[in-house]
């Protein structure tokens, strides 16, 4: 029966008919390939400063969530303010860190 059900599989996944073609793809996290190249390469080019601010905001602890974003998502700034400015970051470093990041998605999205 194993056997069987691994030929079934494997008849399927050759099925061109069970693949959407990339252009009728609207699924929002979709990357074309050029379009991960692009992001990879856009990532690549973030200064050290933007990158740090990127994991501090991605890869936030469950327990501060709660801390560093509103109910509707967005990250609470004055709360990033605080924390970089702890760190030593003046205002300059902190705006064009921010302005960095805005350009970056931009180009991105």
């Amino acid at each position: 029966m194993e056997k069987r059900d691994d030929i079934i599989a494997a008849m399927n996944a050759i099925n061109p008919d069970n693949y959407i073609p990339v252009e009728e793809n609207d699924h929002p996290h979709f990357d074309t390939p050029e379009r991960a190249y692009i992001k990879k390469h856009l990532v690549k080019s973030l200064t050290d400063d933007a990158k740090f601010l990127l994991r501090l905001v991605l890869d936030t602890p469950q327990e501060l969530v709660t801390l560093l974003f509103k109910q509707n998502g967005n990250v609470k700034t004055t709360v990033l303010t605080d924390i970089l400015s702890f760190r030593g970051w003046s205002y300059s470093r902190r705006r064009d860190v921010y302005n960095e990041i805005k350009n970056f998605i931009r180009e991105y999205y």
